[in-house]
C-alpha cells in the first residue's frame, strides 16, 4: 500500500535548533510515510552567503529553543514509543544552488591548534545539480554529494543540550557524510512519538569536517521515509549502506568515541552472527575501519565501518 507523503517546509512556525521532549511536534505521520522537508542552512539565514553583505536570516530566536543549527520538525511518528526503534531512509536530495565553507577565526576549536586563530577564510560555492559538480570562486571542484548533518530523535534528558552538539544516543548533529541517498539510519526512541527534526545540509564533506564547516547549504527538498521498528532494540545510532552496516560513538574525546563505536559494533555483529564477543573483535581488525565522524563539537564523533555484508561473519 502507497504511504502518504507529507510536506515540510522551512516557515519559522517549523524551525527551532534544539532537540528536546518538550518540543511540540509540528507533524505527526504513520510508519512507512514519506516526508519532503525543506530545511535553511545551518546559520538561518535567508539569501545567499555573499562576502561583504549583511544577509537576510530568522531574527527572533530564542536563546535557549533555538539554541544550534536551524532543525526543521519535529515530526510525530504514531506508536512510536520508547524503548522502540525509528529508521529514516534517505531517498533522495535537492539543495539550493548555492553553499558556503570557511576556515580560521578565534570560534573554531581547530583554529588555535593549528595557529589560524587570527586569520578567517570564506569560501563560495556553486552547486550545480545537474552535472553533480560544486565549484568554487578559485575554480575548485568537488563531486555534489549531499547529506544532512543534522538527524535525530528527542532523548529522555532533562537538560536541554545544544544543537551544535550531536547526542551520545539520539543522533543529532552527527555529521556523518556516509548517509547520503540510498541509505538509512536508525535511531533509539526515548520518548512518545520520537520527535524527528532534520537540518544543517552540506553539499559535501570530508570526514572530520576539520575547519568545522562543510559545504553549508539549503535544502530545497529532502525525501526521507520513517518507518517504525517496534521489535529492534538499539542503545545508539546505527546506519546502514550499499550493505555496509555503521556504528557511532560520541564521547568528549576521540578515544572515548572510538571506543563507543567499536563496542555497539561488536554488540551488531555478535546479534547477526552468534559469534563470541573476542571473535568480533578478532574479526574486526580485519573487516571494520574505523572513522572519524567529526572532531569539532563539544562532542567528538567517531564511526565504524563493517566492509562486508554481515552474513559474511557467520561462521
Amino acid at each position: 500500500m502507497e504511504r502518504a507523503t507529507h510536506r515540510l517546509s522551512a516557515v519559522r512556525r517549523n524551525l527551532h535548533g534544539t532537540y528536546h521532549s518538550d518540543n511540540k511536534p509540528v507533524l505527526c505521520v504513520e510508519s512507512g510515510d514519506r516526508i519532503c522537508a525543506q530545511t535553511l542552512e545551518v546559520g538561518w539565514r535567508t539569501e545567499r552567503v555573499v562576502a561583504g553583505k549583511v544577509l537576510e536570516k530568522i531574527e527572533d530566536l530564542d536563546s535557549v529553543l533555538d539554541n544550534g543549527p536551524a532543525l526543521t520538525g519535529p515530526i510525530y511518528v504514531n506508536k512510536a514509543n520508547p524503548g522502540s526503534t525509528l529508521e529514516v531512509q534517505f531517498l533522495a536530495f535537492k539543495p539550493a544552488n548555492w553553499g558556503w565553507t570557511s576556515g580560521g577565526g578565534a570560534q573554531q576549536h581547530i583554529s588555535g591548534l593549528v595557529g589560524v586563530e587570527q586569520e578567517k577564510t570564506s569560501i563560495f560555492w556553486d552547486i550545480d545539480s545537474a552535472s553533480g559538480r560544486v565549484t568554487n570562486q578559485w575554480g575548485h571542484s568537488v563531486a555534489l554529494s549531499p547529506f544532512l548533518g543534522c538527524v535525530g530523535v528527542a532523548s529522555s534528558d532533562k537538560e536541554r543540550m545544544p544543537g551544535w552538539w550531536p547526542h551520545p544516543r539520539c543522533g543529532g548533529n552527527l555529521d556523518a557524510k556516509v548517509l547520503t541517498a540510498g541509505s538509512s539510519l536508525y535511531l533509539p526512541v526515548e520518548v512518545e512519538g520520537a520527535l524527528v527534526s532534520v537540518g544543517d545540509a552540506h553539499a559535501a564533506q570530508g570526514d572530520g569536517e576539520i575547519s568545522g564547516r562543510a559545504i553549508e547549504c539549503p535544502m530545497e527538498e529532502v525525501h526521507f521515509r520513517l518507518v517504525h521498528h517496534p521489535n529492534l532494540k538499539i542503545r545508539t545510532p546505527r546506519a546502514k549502506r550499499n550493505e555496509q552496516w555503521i556504528t557511532f560513538g560520541v564521547a568528549e574525546s576521540l578515544d572515548e568515541a572510538a571506543s563507543r563505536a567499536i563496542n555497539e559494533m561488536l554488540t551488531l555483529i555478535v546479534e547477526g552472527t552468534q559469534l563470541t564477543r573476542s571473535q568480533a573483535l578478532a574479526l574486526s581488525s580485519v573487516y571494520v575501519d574505523l572513522r572519524v565522524t567529526q572532531m569539532v563539537n563539544p562532542l567528538k564523533g567517531i564511526h565504524a565501518v563493517l566492509k562486508v555484508p554481515l552474513a559474511t561473519l557467520k561462521a
